[in-house]
């Protein structure tokens, strides 16, 4: 007998409740008693239970107690309780068994409440990880009872495909799906998902389509595959089709604008744009308001699968459009749409007029005024727009008067109004201009000036034709003060906290937004204790002018506890990975601070697509709350892949896999592998987003990488290319963050490497008396700070980029070379106009060596590795790939040049050697030019300096150029032109050099 009565169920079982069922019990072999693992076992009792769910006793998503032996459930209250069973239908790997269990407030020797049976169904069913509960009584002897809590679980959707006769196309169908891959089943968004599709093919003609849902499960996984098994079925045809029109239009004229033809088949969206195309009709006739529609609907006849149209089409009132001041057919008008594709054209003409004028005003006619007229009568059926484009103006100033309080420089910085810049007459408008106005105004209000009064005015300047001012004249009025504030009904918390909170105190500036500001602090205050239900008011009073009283009258909530944390949705994390996240503890008042840090830890472990922290009431005291986190997790593999070029290397190409939630701890596992002709790189590396409970992520990187100066050019032809030796590394590091906010980051990184540097046995003299110790210790340790706000990494138009790092490498950390760096980065950019954005970079950087104990014939103690290099398409444009700064000489002092084999040849090209300093400084105007290709102006000045010292002395490269770039989905292909006014005056360098690659320099 069930509790509650199943013949009393609200709503009857759906066939696709039922077959999604079926098709879940075919997969059990038997439902199964979990163990403290969550793994299974056999149990007789619980196919019994599975009998009872397939024969329709119970539906999805209805809790239910069921009673096995032939009692009332007054027989069973107030029984002991022998023995509770936790059945499943397969594994339970969405909660913590710990955590399951905490949900059952039923126990083992303890008295038996049906009360209590119902909230624990309601309790589990807060998780949202089961379809159904039942908990199913039987007599046990000697007044006792066993219990055995049946748990279907919650499926989610594997996968979603289409099959039969389909007729329309996929893309389409999804559209009109309630449910996507990766939510949980719902058979009332299966019902909703079928009647849309239906919708969807009688509108297409199909009015006898057939949809039906197949399930296919995967039972240990919970998880669904629906497959639509679809007949489109024969589209029914127009057996009838007549017109019923008022006025002189004959029926002729209707049916050559229409394409729906009697005896074709019928689809609702052709009759759609059919009814479309007449209302356009008549527009152009002047009749601006028709009324086409099929009257009474499509007629469906079932036996002939046809249907019957009756066109209604009332042209009403005719009017002309006249224009006044401009060509109707001028290019000025265009995008401005004085009708709607269906509906009157008097319904958008004042905003079709306000966006002309706008227009107008954009483009330096700021003074163009746009009305219209509508006479209306029979005799004069007009529409007039007049235009007065006017003069057009420059924006040579924004003025105000009366402002006492406030400097002209602080109330400009709150105008959108710009004035007139090199490319533009300046930002303007007269809607523009009353916002403005609206701007100064709340701007005063909210530093207490309650009775200001903003008038905007344009003001033509006369002995310079062509010049506008916009003035804002202000009354200011007197400043309103809080001259008491007074607290009450605060029992649980005390003034001087609830003080901390509020900013308009004693001797404040008075405002309404500050009254808002301050109730809604008060409040989080309260809900940060736990308290919910707070109502807070407030008075206030004027004991003089200018002066104001302020009363808090708060009427304090309940405050509530915190009795269970639940975590559910765990399947591949662990979870002792997301318990250090949460914030939220048992026994304290559920603070919302706690509940949105929790979200917010979760979040950033990147293993989760969705967190919910909600409520759920513990059926104890009301006041004392069970806490449910639910997640659900993302995918943990993830392949990055991508190629590109430069003119310098040739094609490039990376590849990188990695693991978000390697072995369910919410660390990453990440393998990189970048190739190219000159240079590889293999890495894999390790993220833990905690160390030691601190919440500082950390990355543990292993790395080899090889750099070549000879590089494969033409098959297995070699030359040398850039720089003159080949860098073989193999590197150990680990880098701590500690992120300061959202965009500020500050890192740590310890790195251990060791470099072998040589020059390449091919090589001829005289590179090979350019050589250094091969293989060095090179340790350190450096500090790096990171300011982000660019809005798109790959293309930013806006934002800015600031960083720096200072390293240290030194003997105490195992390091062979003594030296101190400093490198330090800025980027800005600006979006001028809509299509104009202006890019900066500066890059400064010094090496300081010290305490190197090296022979004297050692110019440089830096590693040549380790210095900088520069030149090329991402730093110096008009130089050749690292050929910035100090060149190879030889005992006269003379620049050594070599061919491509490293042989001495006067027509060859320097060999760079680095050094330990470093400034360039980029700008580039960045505009589009047509389609997917944009341009680029660009001026670059910088070097390298043999030492910080030597700045002032070593002369700078400067260079102006152009560039071309086509956009793709992984940024912008580049081709530069860089020239160069004053190369060194040495082979291997040009007024002129080109550069292609993919991606902005900076």
């Amino acid at each position: 007998m069930a509790y509650g009565n199943w013949n009393a169920r609200r709503e009857r079982l759906s066939r696709y409740r039922l077959q999604v069922q079926k098709a879940i019990l075919r997969q059990i072999d038997t439902l199964k008693p979990t163990n403290n693992d969550g793994r299974l076992s056999r149990s007789r009792a619980a196919r019994r239970a599975a009998l009872r769910l397939l024969t329709g006793a119970v539906a999805l998503l209805v809790a239910s107690v069921v009673y096995g032996s032939p009692q009332s459930a007054e027989d069973a209250e107030g029984k002991t309780i022998q023995r509770i069973q936790l059945l499943s239908d397969g594994p339970l790997s969405g909660i913590a068994s710990t955590d399951l269990h905490s949900l059952i407030g039923l126990r083992e020797g303890q008295r038996y409440s049906k009360t209590e049976a119902k909230h624990t169904i309601e309790r589990l069913h807060s998780t949202e990880l089961f379809h159904d509960i039942l908990i199913d009584v039987r007599a046990a002897g000697n007044d006792s009872l066993d219990l055995d809590i049946i748990l279907v679980r919650r499926f989610y959707i594997k996968d979603i495909t289409f099959d039969g006769d389909l007729e329309l196309e996929t893309r389409d169908l999804r559209r009109d799906l309630a449910f996507r891959a990766g939510e949980a089943f719902n058979p009332e968004s299966m019902e909703e998902t079928i009647a849309r599709m239906k919708e969807m093919y009688q509108a297409n003609g199909f009015y006898q389509a057939q949809v039906e849902p197949r399930f296919e499960v995967e039972h240990e996984a919970a998880e669904l595959k629906i497959d639509f098994e679809i007949q489109a079925g024969e589209r029914a045809r127009v057996a009838v089709l007549q017109f019923d029109i008022e006025g002189n239009v004959d029926s002729a004229t209707i049916q050559s604008l229409i394409k729906t033809r009697q005896g074709a088949p019928y689809s609702q969206r052709q009759m759609d744009q059919d009814i479309a195309a007449v209302e356009r009709y008549f527009v152009r006739q002047g009749y601006l308001n028709p009324d086409v529609y099929v009257r009474g609907g499509a007629a469906y006849e079932s036996a002939s699968n046809s249907v019957s149209l009756v066109l209604r089409v009332v042209p009403r009132e005719r009017s002309q459009l006249v224009f006044e001041g401009i060509d109707p057919n001028s290019e000025e008008l265009r995008g401005i749409s004085l009708f709607t594709e269906r509906g009157s054209a008097l319904a958008l003409l004042q905003e079709s007029v306000e966006a002309l004028e706008t227009r107008f005003q954009r483009e330096g006619y700021f003074l163009a005024g746009v009305s219209y007229e509508t006479p209306g009568t029979e005799a004069d059926p007009r529409i007039v727009v007049r235009v007065n484009k006017g003069n057009k103006y420059e924006i040579v100033d924004s003025v105000f008067e009366g402002n006492t309080t406030f400097g002209d420089d602080q109330l400009r910085r709150i105008l959108r109004i710009k004035e007139a810049g090199i490319f533009s007459p300046g930002v303007f408008s007269d809607r523009l201009m009353r916002e403005d106005a609206e701007r100064v105004t709340s701007f005063y209000q909210q530093h207490g000036f309650m009775d200001v009064k903003v008038d905007p005015e344009i003001r033509a300047d006369v002995p310079t034709q062509g010049k506008l001012t916009v003035a804002f004249k202000i009354q200011e009025g007197q400043k309103h003060l809080v001259a008491q504030l007074q607290i009450t009904g605060n029992t649980h918390m005390e003034e001087a906290r609830l003080r901390r909170e509020i900013s308009m105190t004693e001797g404040q500036p008075f405002s309404p937004v500050g009254i808002a500001r301050d109730r809604a602090s008060i409040a989080v205050a309260y809900e940060n204790l736990g308290y919910r239900g707070t109502d807070l008011q407030y008075e206030i009073t004027y004991p003089e002018p200018a002066r104001v009283n302020v009363k808090y009258i708060i009427t304090e909530g309940d405050q509530w506890y915190v009795e269970h944390v639940i975590v559910a949705g765990l399947i591949e994390t662990k979870p002792s990975a997301v318990k250090k996240e949460i914030v939220v503890e048992p026994g304290q008042p559920l603070s919302l601070e706690s509940v949105l840090t929790t979200e917010t830890n979760l979040h950033n472990l990147a293993v989760f697509n969705r967190v919910d922290v909600k409520e759920s009431p513990s059926f104890g005291d009301p006041n004392v709350k069970n806490v449910i986190i639910r997640v659900e997790e993302a995918k943990k593999y993830s392949i990055l892949y991508g190629i590109g070029y430069s003119s310098f290397e040739g094609v490039r190409g990376t590849f990188g896999i990695s693991n978000s939630n390697f072995l369910g701890m919410a660390r990453t596992l990440s393998f990189g592998l970048r190739a190219g002709r000159q240079r590889q790189r293999s890495n894999i590396s390790y993220t833990l987003p905690r160390v030691f409970g601190w919440e500082l992520p950390t990355v543990l990187t292993a790395a080899v990488d090889s750099e070549s100066a000879l590089t494969e050019l033409r098959g297995t032809r070699r030359a040398l290319r850039g720089r003159p030796f080949d860098a073989f590394r193999i590197i150990g590091s680990g880098q701590s963050e500690r992120r300061l906010s959202a965009r500020e980051s500050f890192f740590i990184r310890l790195n251990f490497q060791n470099v072998r540097i040589d020059v390449p046995p091919e090589l001829e003299t005289p590179l090979q008396f350019f050589r250094e110790e091969q293989n060095l210790q090179l340790s350190s340790l450096s500090i790096s700070y990171l300011n982000e706000s660019r809005d798109d990494p790959l293309n930013p138009r806006s934002g800015f980029l600031v960083g720096g790092e200072a390293l240290l490498s030194a003997k105490f950390i195992a390091s062979d070379r003594q030296f101190f760096r400093i490198l330090t980065q800025g980027q800005y950019y600006k979006q001028l106009f809509p299509n104009l954005v202006l890019a900066a970079s500066l890059r400064i950087g010094a090496i300081l060596p010290f305490a190197n104990n090296l022979p004297v014939t050692v110019e440089n103690p830096v590693p040549i590795s380790e210095r900088f290099f520069s030149g090329g398409s991402t730093t110096l444009r008009g130089l050749p790939q690292d050929l910035a700064g100090p060149l190879l000489r030889d005992a006269n002092g003379q620049i050594v040049l070599v061919d491509e084999f490293g042989r001495p040849d006067p027509e060859g090209q320097p060999v760079p050697l680095g050094g330990n300093g470093l400034a360039i400084g980029n700008v580039e105007l960045r505009f589009p030019v047509f389609w997917f290709i944009s341009g680029a102006a660009f001026y670059d000045i910088g070097n390298v300096f043999r030492s910080i010292t030597d700045v002032s002395q070593a002369g700078w490269s400067n260079a102006i150029g152009f560039g071309l770039r086509a956009n793709t989905p992984v940024g912008p292909v580049r081709f530069d032109v860089g020239y160069n006014p004053e190369p060194p005056p040495t082979a291997g360098f040009s007024h002129w050099n080109f550069h292609f690659t993919i991606g902005h320099p900076f």
